[in-house]
């Protein structure tokens, strides 16, 4: 089996995490936008943009919540240092994806594209 094949995710991992509800994002963040469409658009809320950076994450070109984006360089240079096999094939799966707001169904929210 190569490195970059699909794997089931094993039971037991991540038992009691669980994503944040929209609602809770909300009341701790703000909303994104003031107005949404079907288009992927960037965040307009000032409190937002200034929590958003551009870096690198290893080989990654990322963009994010400034929180989000340190995390990940940490777990990148950890699996650079820990796991040097599974760091040098690690963009054969990756893509880049883009941050935005955007109308899904009836509720706004944001989300990563492709």
């Amino acid at each position: 089996m190569a490195l970059t094949d699909l794997v089931s995710i094993p039971e037991g991992i991540n038992q009691n995490v669980r994503n944040a509800r929209q609602a809770t994002m909300l009341a701790l963040l703000g909303n994104p936008r003031d107005s949404y469409d079907q288009e992927c658009r960037e965040m307009t809320n000032p409190r937002l943009a200034e929590l958003m950076t551009t870096d690198r994450a290893g080989p990654l070109h990322v963009r994010g919540l400034r929180p989000a984006v340190e995390s990940l360089k940490q777990v990148v240079a950890d699996i650079q240092s820990r796991e040097p096999e599974v760091f040098r094939c690690r963009g054969e799966k990756l893509s880049e994806r883009r941050l935005c707001a955007i109308r899904r169904s009836s509720h706004a929210t944001v989300i990563t594209q492709r």
